[in-house]
């Protein structure tokens, strides 16, 4: 069950957005459509810390326990997204050959900034086609992560890896039928 802290949590940044076609262009490149978007994102949270101290001199030799805090990212928050997309419609067809980018993100914090894990930022590419047969029926073809980019993830500043997981890319064939 999630903890609320009790420090203030900052979120703050922009996102930008566009999306085109190139209709005024003449004949083939007026089916050309572009999709971009960039987003920054920019989190301070306070992450609670307690340090042992030194033990006293005398018995019974306890340790002297510190309450602290320390500032860090939202766990799972990359600072920066982007996607971008290439296509083409036109006569039935369409097609797209895109791109996602994913920052790293904080996966656990640890007692220090050394021995925080985060997961490894992240390149995407794939490519979509369709083709419209008949009236609602379309052939379909995907295929996801082409250049097979592993999931990584490392510990602390230094980045000494600790997981990395290549799965491959993928493909779908098939045929969609709109009602």
């Amino acid at each position: 069950m999630p903890v609320n802290s009790e420090e203030k949590t900052e979120v703050y940044g922009f996102e930008v957005d566009l999306q085109t076609n190139l209709r005024f262009l003449p004949n083939p490149f007026d089916g050309i459509v572009l999709n971009a978007n960039f987003s920054w994102i920019k989190s301070e949270t306070f992450y609670p810390l307690l340090v042992v101290g030194p033990r006293s001199p005398v018995p019974p030799f306890q340790a002297q326990i510190i309450d602290s805090s320390r500032a860090g990212r939202m766990p799972g928050q990359s600072d920066f997204i982007a996607n971008l997309s290439l296509g083409y419609e036109k006569g039935g067809f369409s097609g797209r050959i895109s791109m996602v980018y994913q920052g790293n993100a904080l996966q656990t914090v640890g007692s220090r900034s050394e021995l925080d894990a985060f997961t490894d930022e992240y390149v995407r590419w794939d490519i979509s086609a369709q083709y419209e047969l008949f009236n609602n029926l379309h052939l379909i073809a995907n295929f996801n992560n082409i250049i097979n980019q592993p999931e990584q993830s490392f510990l602390g500043i230094e980045r000494f890896s600790t997981r990395q997981e290549y799965f491959g890319w993928t493909a779908d064939f098939g045929i969609k039928y709109k009602f």
